[in-house]
């Protein structure tokens, strides 16, 4: 179907950082009156974060929840490494409040991104948090979310704190 053909070639353009070209096949699906679906809107969103593009993944994001259409994990892991990799915190975390709220399961890599967005924005209180929400929730840790945390505690120089995660990752 038409539909798969587009979305293949939404995911092809997250290769390279092409994201111009899924905001295009976006329009053009939107103009030809097929139905746009989650996968569609989930890779649109992929290629605007591979692509540094995080106003763009977010207007992604915001059509969706316009549109009532799904929002999941990968949504919003995508969606907040998008943030994340704009250096813009306080919209990753608001995107992560969504998941608490809603009935969309947070993994490893929602916390991975959300605690990471925290880091880069020296915001090493609410990395921890995040962190030992992983924790309390079971959630898998691994070295991304470890040097994640380390990194949040060097740059608020909380060293101690630094080196208790290091002592727990042994």
């Amino acid at each position: 179907s038409d539909v798969i053909l587009f979305n293949v070639a939404i995911s092809l353009s997250t290769k390279g950082s092409k994201w111009e070209k899924s905001l295009l096949i976006i329009k053009l699906m939107a103009s030809s009156n097929m139905k746009l679906d989650t996968i569609n809107f989930n890779s649109a969103i992929s290629a605007c974060q591979e692509g540094g593009e995080w106003t763009k993944a977010l207007q992604h994001y915001s059509v969706m929840t316009a549109s009532a259409l799904e929002i999941n994990t990968i949504t919003l892991s995508t969606a907040i490494s998008a943030c994340e990799k704009g250096s813009m915190w306080k919209k990753a975390l608001l995107l992560f409040g969504f998941v608490v709220r809603s009935e969309v399961v947070s993994n490893r890599i929602t916390f991975n991104s959300a605690i990471s967005a925290c880091a880069n924005g020296g915001e090493w209180e609410k990395a921890l948090l995040l962190f030992h929400t992983m924790v309390r929730n079971e959630v898998e840790l691994d070295t991304i979310t470890f040097s994640s945390a380390v990194s949040a505690c060097e740059k608020g120089a909380e060293w101690r704190k630094a080196s208790q995660l290091l002592g727990v990752m042994a």
